[in-house]
Order: structure tokens, then sequence, then C-alpha cells
């Protein structure tokens, strides 16, 4: 199964000088890998693109060297000569490169460099100003080292639905939800989106909550169990799923589930103040 994952890679505009590239604008991009694993070319699905969704670095060998004036596109293994902004530079950097040149020699470079080559010299990416290519060459550098990590999930964004302490009827929104009734009797809805709903907070006020959850997705909802709440009792009824907490015995009825709902029971520290 693909994964995500990401890593910076420095890219050079310029015009092609000789053999190499007078570069006019430099600077460091993400790139994004959807990938099974950090092996590269062990498998069909390898594809790294660009924040404009470009295809890059989709080679693995490239012969006929150096863009020209004549619109060619490479990719491929290399080697290189990488120059930093205090004037130093370091031959030998393994690479993966992908280049477009264009009319009257102007060319767009892409590098993924060895991250841990330039480490080893004291440099990171952002030190970079240049790189030039020496040759095209095999090597068997890894995702890894290129810098590819997997990328950090960004959490998902929880709308509230509360209720008050009175009778409720809440409805969620076609996103992710987070449904919590409050005191007395509450009927919850949470439409679309992988939504939360929290109980437990008023198990124990000296009230008998009965609340019922109208279309619980076993697929992606959750039930939340603040600190506190036990459950007593949790069985099938007629077609439905009733559990019964500790306490002031409050009720929820989870309307056309069965105890495969379970699963999706969490128990967790108060996130709302009782």
């Amino acid at each position: 199964m693909s994964q995500q994952f990401t890593a910076q890679y420095f890219a050079q505009s310029g015009q092609v000088a000789g053999f190499g590239v007078n570069v006019l604008n430099f600077g460091i991009s993400t790139a994004t890998l959807s990938d099974a694993d950090l092996i590269r070319g062990d498998d069909t699905t390898e594809v790294v693109t660009a924040p404009n969704g470009f295809v890059l670095f989709n080679g693995l060998k490239q012969v006929n060297g150096i863009p020209t004036i004549f619109g060619t596109q490479d990719d491929g293994e290399v080697t290189t000569t990488v120059r930093f902004t205090d004037g130093s530079s370091l031959a030998g950097v393994l690479a993966l490169y992908d280049g477009t040149s264009g009319p009257y020699g102007s060319v767009s470079q892409q590098f993924l460099l060895d991250v841990d080559a330039l480490a080893a010299a004291g440099k990171s990416l952002g030190d970079v100003t240049n790189v030039q290519i020496n040759a095209f060459v095999d090597h068997d550098l890894s995702w890894a080292d290129f810098g590819f990590a997997p990328t950090t999930p960004t959490a998902p964004k929880l709308n509230l639905v509360q209720g008050t302490a009175g009778n409720d009827r809440l409805i969620g929104t076609t996103g992710d939800d987070l449904i919590r009734g409050g005191g007395d009797d509450d009927r919850l809805t949470g439409r679309a989106g992988a939504d939360t709903f929290v109980f437990g907070a008023e198990a124990r006020d000296g009230d008998r909550d009965r609340d019922v959850i109208t279309d619980f997705d076993v697929s992606e909802d959750t039930i939340v169990f603040e600190a506190g709440a036990q459950i007593r009792l949790v069985e099938e009824r007629n077609g439905n799923l009733f559990i019964q907490l500790e306490g002031d015995r409050d009720t929820i009825t989870v309307l056309n589930a069965n105890l495969s709902a379970v699963a999706n029971f969490v128990f967790t520290e108060d996130i709302f103040a009782a």
C-alpha cells in the first residue's frame, strides 16, 4: 500500500553555458513521494511530484547528457559538484536529476541530493546556490538517502456541536463533528463525515439521561466515554445497540447498530468539564 513521504529538492534555472549552466534563479521546494516503502526502483508505483503536481525524478538513468537548446527532457542518476553560499564547493555528490530545456539555451533543473553527503560537509540544502552535473552514473541511493520522510498527518478539524443542560436535538455538519449533548435527553445525528459522540461527564450528576444516536456509521464514527464513565451494560435490543452507564444509569441507544460498534468505543480523559 502506498504511503506519502516528503523531501526538499533544489531547483535552478538559467542558460546553457558550454558544458554547464549559468544559473539565474535558484531555490528549494518540497516534493511528495507516493511509494509503498523508501526503496527506490523496487516497484512501479513510485511517483514523485512537485507542489504544482508535475511528476519529477521519474527516470533512473539517462545517457543523453546535459539538456540542449533543442528542447529535450532528461531524468537520471548523476554525480554533481555542489556550491554553497559561503563560496565553498563539494564534488562527487550523488543526486537524482530532472531537467527540461527550452529555446535559446534556457534550462530548468531539479535535483534530489544525497543529504548525508551534505551533512558530512556541515551543509544542508538551504546552503546550496548551484549544482553542476559532472556525469550521468549508476547509483543505488534510496529515497531516504534523498531526505524523504513520512508525511506528518494533519489532525482533522472537528466541528463542535454542543448541547445544553436540557433536552436537545443536535444535528452535525457534512464534515467531521465532535458532538456532545450535555444533560437530559438528547437526540444526536452526525450526518456525513467521521463523527465523535461524547458521553460520560454527566454520568453521576443525579439525573438519568436518555440519549439516542440516530445514524452511527461503524466504518468511521466513534463513541468517546470521558474519564469516570463506566459501562454497566451493553447489548443488542430490537436491532439497536443499548448502552447503560454506572452511576445515574444514563442510557445511550444507537439506532440500527449491533455489538460490532463496541470496537469504536474510546475511553479517555475529560474532553469537556462536567
